[in-house]
């Protein structure tokens, strides 16, 4: 181990002691009384937000020197802004991790390219930041508004809208997530003391649903107090403050603070000191994963608000879930990300694209086949092709780019799934053990269902289209406002 790994594998011992000490006396991580503007540390001088374990780290070293700054930044980037460094001042050491290294390859013309490639063993590095309390001539700080109580109820209406999971606001006395109905379960929002008590509450309940099969698949624990229960636990508290600061709330923690559970957090960190490093890591992707679907939703109901129909999106109530594809990089996505609307039918109007471009370089000469598995899961209206269902195909095969309009390539590939349980009658009769009749039945209803979404989703192509051109009169053409829109859509994709 190098003097580096040392150093990180010192500070990381440090931090945990510090959270375990936290625990051990407060009865929770955070201290009492905790300044909500320390929540997302940033570097002033390149507008870097610190992430995972290095904003947990600035996070308590805020804490503990009672600063009210959330700045952040080296000696080297102080002095390149003309700012100093207070003489004594104690800086914070942090990590850096590197996972790819690039590589300089050469294409099928003999045109030099760079890719990334993934490192065998990352390699780690550590940098000191510096708070801006310590730093002369630093502008001062922009005071943080936050939230207003008055505006809770739009929050919380737009949380539940964004959900994965079905939540059921009801008469009873605890709030929790049941895996197995992928269900969460919370009081009625009058129950609580304070609103923000009920926004707390439903983001923590939330973050804990994002670990379902489908979504960032986490192993909950099969009992109260037990290691991957604590471990789940802790990356829901951490993801519930990250969420609550990104939605610009005050910090209220709902945590039960039950001696049995603090003393099986407590054990948890004693076992492994980097396990708070890896629970923040996990914290921000689900809270990442809250904030996106939160923003895509919030778009949603403020048009409805604005009750502009220029505006409305046409693709409304198509929810795609891209789970994984060998080529999610050439589609520009993430595995495990949610798309609704137009941003949803973009998507799948680039898998019908890219299929169509690899499926010809397939067919071309002196090249080898190539197939991309890729999967996801389609909803739209009541039509829902699920998690426990989802279109698995592949990229390069022409089953989607031998269509040019999406609805078209949707029926295709759908129908083609019937008429595969329909060569495979007698297995699949058996298995569920139903008779040829019943059978037959169900694939009747089936196709009746694909021919109704498909028929939803043309009329939504229509839509599209009669938005997208322009308007006339006599020789002059007024173009639509919507269209800059859709470009810029199409961006972001």
């Amino acid at each position: 181990m190098n003097k580096t790994q040392e150093k990180i594998k010192k500070e990381r011992q440090n931090l945990t002691n510090q959270i375990i000490e936290n625990l051990e006396k407060e009865g929770s991580i955070w201290k009492k009384g905790w300044n909500s503007e320390l929540l997302t540390p940033y570097n002033p001088t390149n507008g870097t937000n610190y992430k995972g374990y290095n904003r947990v780290k600035l996070m308590m070293a805020a804490e503990d020197c009672r600063s009210t700054d959330p700045r952040w930044m080296t000696y080297k980037q102080a002095q390149e802004k003309g700012w100093q460094v207070k003489k004594g001042s104690k800086g914070v050491s942090c990590e850096y991790w590197k996972f790819e290294k690039e590589v300089k390859e050469k294409d099928s013309e003999g045109n030099e390219i760079i890719k990334k490639e993934k490192l065998k063993i990352p390699f780690g590095n550590s940098f000191t930041l510096f708070n801006g309390t310590d730093i002369d001539g630093i502008p001062e700080l922009a005071k943080r508004e936050c939230v207003e109580s008055s505006e809770l109820r739009f929050i919380n209406d737009t949380l539940i809208k964004s959900s994965e999971c079905e939540i059921n606001e009801m008469a009873t006395n605890r709030a929790f997530y049941r895996p197995s109905e992928d269900k969460i379960y919370i009081p009625l929002r009058d129950s609580f003391k304070k609103p923000q008590e009920f926004t707390a509450t439903l983001i923590h309940e939330m973050a804990h649903s994002t670990g379902h099969g489908s979504r960032l698949n986490r192993e909950k624990g099969k009992s109260f107090g037990d290691e991957l229960y604590a471990k789940e636990e802790l990356r829901a508290e951490l993801s519930s403050v990250f969420t609550q600061n990104s939605l610009n709330l005050e910090l209220d923690t709902t945590i039960d603070n039950h001696s049995a559970y603090i003393k099986s957090w407590i054990q948890v960190l004693k076992n492994d000191p980097n396990e708070i490093s890896r629970a923040a890591t996990d914290a921000e992707k689900i809270s990442d994963r809250l904030i996106i679907n939160y923003r895509e939703t919030e778009k949603e109901k403020i048009q409805e608000l604005i009750g502009n129909p220029l505006k409305k999106d046409p693709f409304r109530g198509l929810v795609i879930r891209h789970h994984y594809s060998e080529a999610s990089s050439e589609l520009g996505i993430e595995d495990n990300t949610t798309l609704r609307g137009y941003r949803a039918y973009k998507y799948l109007e680039k898998v019908i694209a890219l299929d169509k471009k690899i499926y010809l370089q397939n067919n071309s000469q002196d090249s080898k086949d190539s197939f991309y598995k890729t999967k996801f899961s389609f909803k739209l209206g009541e039509y829902e092709k699920d998690n426990n269902e989802a279109v698995r195909y592949d990229l390069g095969s022409g089953e989607f780019g031998s269509h040019t309009k999406v609805s078209s390539a949707i029926k295709f590939r759908f129908n083609e799934h019937l008429e595969a349980l329909n060569n495979q009658k007698e297995y699949w009769s058996s298995k569920y053990n139903i008779s040829d009749i019943e059978f037959d039945k169900e694939l009747q209803n089936m196709e009746s269902d694909i021919e109704k979404m498909v028929k939803n989703l043309e009329s939504k192509e229509l839509k599209n289209q009669k938005q997208k051109q322009p308007k006339t009169l006599g020789k002059i053409i007024y173009p639509n406002k919507s269209k800059s829109r859709e470009k810029n859509i199409d961006l972001e994709l």
